[in-house]
């Protein structure tokens, strides 16, 4: 028990560690160009602001110069404010509010959702459930979240794929009630699989990589567990376990 226990606490420190980590490299990325910037266009200003009686005049290209650098400011700090809010996020998820859901009526809802999402899209989806009967005690609201963050991604993952296909199966193991998204895109490389869950890390150019970190939050909060297996260019499946 004793050795269960302090694994359990390291993995916890390695969970922190690494949440530090991403959070310190986020803030220099944002902080750094910023601070390079500001003292460049004080510079450009000290050097090329002319002052003529009541007024200021400077070069027009000096003036592109600063049009660009306040840009780019304003670019990182709305990129940090957006890494702010989606820590935010991830910090402050609302207590499950758990009740009987009836599995079949949890995949029909989402699986209908999703088609509106897919209309324009060349891409397969298909949703199907092994008992009308089977049941979960969870926040339906919360599920349904994590169930359409799995889907967008594999849609975004699928979106060059013209034989893209994606699967909702709720299903029951002989222990527990299963809930998967399966799709055939590229999959996740080795290397990153073990990370995908860490909150901020992510493979995407636009994406905040808190998606997967909140999908799992959520069940553990539902005391279940979230997973993953890939296989790249074959099969990616993402388990819900309840």
């Amino acid at each position: 028990m004793q050795n269960i226990q302090t694994e359990l606490q390291k993995q916890e420190l390695e969970a922190w560690q690494n949440l530090t980590r991403v959070l310190r490299h986020e803030i220099i990325n944002s902080i750094t160009p910023i601070s390079s910037l500001t003292s460049t266009l004080r510079e450009i200003l000290d050097h090329e602001l002319v002052k003529k009686e009541n007024d200021y005049e400077m070069k027009g290209d000096v003036a592109d110069d600063l049009r660009e650098g306040l840009s780019t400011i304003e670019s990182r700090s709305k990129g940090l404010i957006k890494f702010i809010d989606a820590y935010r996020e991830y910090t402050s998820l609302p207590q499950p509010k758990i009740k009987t859901v009836l599995l079949k009526e949890l995949i029909e809802k989402t699986a209908q959702f999703m088609r509106q999402q897919l209309k324009n899209t060349s891409l397969e989806f298909s949703s199907s459930y092994s008992s009308e009967y089977l049941t979960i005690q969870a926040d339906a609201e919360m599920i349904e979240q994590v169930l359409i963050n799995l889907i967008k991604n594999a849609i975004e993952s699928l979106l060059q794929n013209e034989h893209g296909k994606i699967e909702l199966i709720g299903t029951y193991d002989g222990q527990n009630v299963l809930i998967q998204v399966i799709d055939n895109g590229p999959g996740i490389i080795p290397e990153a699989i073990n990370r995908i869950f860490v909150p901020f890390f992510t493979t995407k150019k636009s994406g905040s990589g808190i998606g997967l970190a909140l999908s799992r939050q959520i069940m553990q909060m539902h005391d279940g567990s979230l997973t993953v297996e890939s296989e790249p260019n074959v099969k990616t499946v993402f388990t819900l376990r309840f």
